[in-house]
């Protein structure tokens, strides 16, 4: 695995990419809004270890390893708020006291996702 920079950072996709989205998720409500040093090795007691599982976690550290990773909170909620709308089972209102928003801000959320059949270089009209 390649060795990354001291102060490489990360991103929500890069992290979600590395470990998958429910760990990702897992790691944002232990760790989110913080910068995370991913030490070069950790045991099954490790706080990561125990937040997102061992499997994830060497999956992270073979990755990230003896650098910072910026876990942000924000990124993780919207992307729970979506993972949750697109199982249809639940109604927006259900959504926002799920995770702690408002109403409004779950449709804005929702609303700043292209449609899968909307062209991303069109502009919204309505």
């Amino acid at each position: 695995m390649a060795s990354r920079p001291a102060s490489a950072g990360s991103s929500w996709d890069e992290i979600v990419a590395v470990i998958g989205e429910d760990a990702a998720g897992k790691l944002a409500a232990a760790f989110g809004g913080i910068e995370l040093y991913v030490p070069p090795k950790l045991g099954h007691h490790h706080p990561i270890s125990v937040a997102i599982g061992i499997e994830q976690a060497v999956k992270l550290v073979d990755h990230y390893h003896g650098t910072e990773i910026y876990v942000a909170k924000v990124d993780a909620r919207n992307a729970l708020v979506k993972r949750l709308a697109e199982t249809g089972r639940l109604t927006r209102q259900a959504i926002a006291l799920a995770v702690g928003l408002s109403e409004r801000q779950v449709y804005n959320i929702l609303a700043s996702e292209p449609e899968p059949d909307e062209d991303p270089d069109q502009i919204r009209m309505f």
